[in-house]
């Protein structure tokens, strides 16, 4: 069920082309946007694909890192 089935997969690591631009994750953050498993693909991510270059979930690698510390800190906090 997930939205990027069929789509092009660079769409979701633009870094693989050189010189990728800012925005280069811009056209796959629309597709996720509108995913129905948007929330199970970022789940996984975070579980097994650590530091998977790339989009999952509608995250980059930085800001799945970022979310991971976040989470770290809520759970100390607690």
């Amino acid at each position: 069920n997930a939205a990027c089935r069929g789509q092009n997969p660079a769409l979701w690591f633009p870094e693989l082309k050189q010189g990728h631009q800012p925005d280069a994750f811009a056209e796959a953050r629309k597709v996720c946007a509108v995913c129905p498993v948007d929330g199970d693909c970022l789940a996984h991510a975070l579980k097994y694909e650590r530091d998977s270059t790339g989009m999952w979930g509608g995250l980059t690698l930085d800001e799945r890192r970022l979310l991971r510390r976040r989470q770290q800190r809520q759970r100390r906090a607690s």
